[in-house]
């Protein structure tokens, strides 16, 4: 584990390859060091330069954005604002009673990944995890750790894929993958805001082999005033799914 050393720093969460640390102050910053053991690893560490260069390139509402911070640590490190909220994972296992609905939860980020497709980049992990809820029911996505520029885009970062029950079918096959990832995995979430379940139920080695074959969505004790926006969202065939995030909202103001 990386040794950061700030007075006002605490240990805030430990990933598989990256720590991050909350740094106090009248504005909150999050330093995302990699850990110590990872430095001489070309992979993990191109893959932290690259989610470096993602952010940089971004200035987007409810997104990371890249502060200039100096500290003392023994690895690469970058820092971003500190956005507090919730997870929508906590609040889906919990139970928690939302002050928004799951079809405004969809539009708003959808909103977020017309912004960031526009500008080529592809998040490639949307999951309840990566979404927080903050006090204003205003929606931010998170972790673009799996990102990636569209144009560089390509199975040598197959390693990165997204967590294995949020995968789109072409991620779990090992095929190129696009913005119409993002929009499947955009579709796993509503699913589970609108049922308090995961689309993929399977566990260890069975949940990537679900999600390369997922099959038509079963959308049974769902309104089905969803279901065509379901539907094509979760459309295994990337020439069926929606094209774009234009498409899905229009299907979404058809509700």
């Amino acid at each position: 584990m990386n040794n950061l050393q700030s007075d006002n720093s605490f240990l805030f969460h430990s990933g598989s390859n990256a720590d991050l640390y909350k740094l106090d102050s009248s504005n909150p910053v999050i330093v995302k060091t990699l850990q110590k053991e990872h430095i001489n690893n070309p992979i993990i560490l191109k893959r932290f330069q690259k989610e470096n260069a993602v952010l940089k390139s971004m200035s987007f509402d409810f997104t990371p954005k890249l502060i200039n911070v100096i500290i003392n640590s023994n690895t690469p490190y970058f820092a971003y604002d500190y956005i507090n909220g919730d997870c929508l994972s906590s609040i889906i296992t919990n139970n928690t009673k939302l002050k928004i609905t799951p079809l405004n939860i969809l539009k708003k980020i959808l909103m977020i990944i017309s912004k960031i497709s526009a500008a080529g980049i592809v998040h490639s992990d949307i999951s309840p995890d990566n979404i927080l809820l903050d006090n204003n029911l205003d929606i931010h996505l998170i972790d673009f750790g799996a990102s990636d520029i569209l144009t560089n885009t390509n199975m040598n970062t197959s390693t990165w894929i997204a967590k294995h029950a949020y995968c789109s079918p072409e991620q779990a096959q090992g095929l190129p993958w696009s913005f119409q990832s993002d929009l499947f995995q955009t579709g796993l979430l509503f699913y589970e805001l609108l049922t308090g379940r995961r689309y993929n139920n399977g566990v260890g080695k069975q949940t990537l082999a679900m999600a390369s074959n997922p099959g038509k969505p079963i959308l049974e004790n769902i309104d089905s005033k969803y279901h065509q926006l379901l539907t094509t969202l979760l459309e295994p065939r990337t020439e069926d799914r929606c094209a774009n995030v234009k498409d899905a909202l229009n299907l979404l103001e058809l509700i």
